[in-house]
């Protein structure tokens, strides 16, 4: 696991840069895929997302919701993401969660370009992510999120999309040396 120490000015850069709050999310070392997430920085805080504690919690656990959620799907092994898809969408889900067809179809994509996005999977929200790897073993995702009113009146999300994927390259550096920004979680 990443330190949250060590991450967290890399997603307060990437959260101030591009006005959006940025987040890490690593697997959850319990309970079958899922993920949690470590340290957020930027212009937005987790509260700002118009959810309690409670209504938050299964929503950013899940990896059958949002971006992070297919990144992190789309680089493990197949029996992990099919249980993953078998779960029932989680209470407080936005309306733009996709069905599990849908992400089946995606994950390959994902892959391919390394990243997904997504609108309203958080109501209200529009987010885009990029994987986390040690080498070619996941870590985690990170993610930047929006109003999606202010996502979607952007000219392009390109120079976002570079941006996230380049705070998770910064990330899988660190995840991938030996030195003071890695430890075993335990």
């Amino acid at each position: 696991m990443l330190d949250p120490a060590t991450a967290h000015p890399i997603l307060d850069h990437l959260g101030t840069h591009t006005g959006t709050l940025a987040v890490l999310s690593v697997l959850s070392p319990a309970g079958g895929p899922g993920r949690q997430i470590v340290t957020s920085a930027g212009r937005y805080s987790l509260g700002s997302l118009g959810l309690s504690v409670d209504d938050l919690l299964p929503v950013t656990s899940s990896l059958r919701v949002g971006p992070s959620g297919r990144v992190m799907l789309a680089h493990l092994p197949s029996p992990l993401t099919e249980s993953v898809l078998a779960q029932p969408i989680p209470a407080g889900a936005g309306p733009g969660v996709l069905r599990p067809d849908a992400v089946r179809g995606a994950l390959e994509t994902v892959r391919a370009q390394g990243y997904a996005t997504g609108r309203e999977e958080i109501s209200g929200w529009d987010s885009i992510a990029a994987p986390v790897l040690w080498s070619d073993v996941l870590v985690g995702a990170v993610s930047v999120l929006m109003p999606a009113a202010l996502m979607r009146a952007l000219p392009e999300t390109k120079q976002l999309v570079a941006e996230t994927m380049a705070a998770a390259a910064q990330l899988s550096e660190l995840a991938s040396a030996t030195g003071p920004g890695f430890y075993l979680a335990g």
